[in-house]
């Protein structure tokens, strides 16, 4: 999964940094929990637990995770963090979800997670907004459905209930 083109970071990588930048906010920024990747079964695998933040590192470090990283491996941890958010977003209220967290506080609470020389603004982060806001429109529908979906359950099955 190493192999590079150009100036882009190799596809290892990339399959990596996905669920692992899900994983640090999911856990450390939403939650102050560790990250999935630091514990149990995970922790041992030195290709999804690299001993750094999975953003704002060098191109030699990402070449390095694209190496180091079996695709059975990624897929793993990219399983284990999505059932993680699912399972969060699925405990969420509307008014929970529309929320704008406090990213300064995010930085004072939690400051090892400025990583040092990492630009604030730029090119870079405005297209990671995009992706952003392709997540919300796609995560917010299916945690609604879910809970309009459980709701309907519930619903059918106190009516069979009710009617003995």
């Amino acid at each position: 999964m190493a192999a590079a083109f150009g100036r882009a970071n190799p596809v290892g990588f990339t399959a990596w940094h996905v669920p692992a930048v899900m994983d640090r906010a999911l856990h450390t920024w939403m939650r102050g929990l560790p990250e999935l990747r630091t514990n149990g079964d995970l922790a041992s695998r030195p290709g999804v637990n690299p001993p750094f933040a999975p953003f704002g590192i060098t191109g030699d470090d990402a070449v390095g995770v694209a190496a180091a990283v079996a695709p059975a491996e990624v897929l793993a941890y990219a399983d284990a963090v999505y059932a993680a958010a699912m399972q969060l977003i699925d405990s969420l209220d509307d008014a929970a979800l529309d929320r704008v967290p406090d990213t300064r506080s995010h930085g004072t609470r939690l400051p090892q997670h400025q990583t040092p020389g990492l630009p604030r603004r730029g090119r870079r982060h405005v297209r990671h907004a995009g992706v952003e806001a392709a997540r919300r429109a796609v995560l917010r529908p299916r945690a609604r459905a879910r809970r309009r979906d459980q709701g309907e359950l519930a619903g059918a099955a106190f009516a069979r209930v009710a009617r003995g």
